[in-house]
């Protein structure tokens, strides 16, 4: 069995629902892939991620479905900074080594230099995006994302020798539901584009592609209004726990690795 290691860098916002994310995208990378299982190294992390998981599915339980609205505050994570390991293995073929980790981008709880170092060793970065902050709210959307920080940290820490990185940015719009639901995401991928024109700039120089891969983590839950300066969500269809593409930053990242030690798997 070939075995390789994976490092994969969370950058967003603190509050954002990051490592909510995270664990959705274990979980589904889990169950709807039959030909790959994932391992947790630590129990207590594996705990962690199913009270979170647990977390999630009761807001959708029967005594909760009957409330008008959510607000954003009540799907946030409130983590800034944590590492997990996982094994993932491909029909017995293929071991990977994972760590995923989450940071906060927030200025009063990121550590530049360990977020550096991390962001350094990565294989990818994945830049998870408050997408109704992003699209709905202008220049306060750009600050709630923190833009400038993510921009910033990555181009300080991807500079390779000669102009080269060797790296898979994702860009990651989480609860962009009611964008799926209403055939708006051309809407998503504009927005992204322009607000990080910079950082697709630098990626483009280095002659490495940029992916947008949007994820819909609230199932039917959609962002419905602000109301003051709180985010509204209202519940929409069957109010089915039901996240969809939510393994899909992981798939990418997996094929971005074994296309990089340029190995096959039949």
């Amino acid at each position: 069995m070939a075995e390789l290691n994976l490092n994969v860098v969370l950058l967003g916002a603190h509050r954002s629902g990051k490592s909510s994310s995270l664990c959705l995208m274990i979980d589904s990378l889990n169950r709807i892939h039959s030909d790959i299982q994932v391992r947790y190294l630590n129990e207590l992390v594996e705990d962690m991620m199913r009270k979170k998981n647990r977390e999630l599915i009761d807001i959708f339980s029967s005594h909760n479905i009957y409330r008008e609205e959510w607000f954003d505050d009540e799907l946030s994570d409130d983590k800034s900074f944590d590492s997990y390991s996982y094994i993932v293995e491909y029909k017995k073929k293929l071991k990977i080594n994972l760590c995923c980790t989450d940071i906060s981008v927030s200025g009063e709880t990121i550590n530049d230099f360990m977020s550096g170092t991390y962001i350094h060793l990565a294989d990818v970065i994945i830049v998870a995006i408050d997408t109704p902050q992003l699209v709905e709210n202008g220049y306060r959307g750009k600050i709630a994302n923190c833009v400038s920080n993510v921009i910033d940290l990555i181009k300080t820490n991807t500079s390779g020798v000669g102009g080269t990185i060797s790296k898979q940015l994702l860009f990651v719009p989480m609860k962009c539901e009611k964008y799926v639901h209403s055939g708006q995401m051309n809407y998503v991928v504009d927005a992204i584009k322009n607000t990080y024109a910079d950082l697709f700039l630098y990626w483009k120089k280095c002659n490495i592609p940029a992916y947008i891969v949007p994820i819909q983590t609230l199932g039917d839950l959609e962002f419905s209004h602000i109301s003051g300066q709180r985010f509204c969500y209202k519940y929409v269809g069957n109010k089915n726990y039901s996240p969809c593409w939510c393994e899909q930053p992981l798939i990418y990242s997996i094929r971005y690795l074994i296309n990089k030690k340029c190995l096959t798997l039949k």
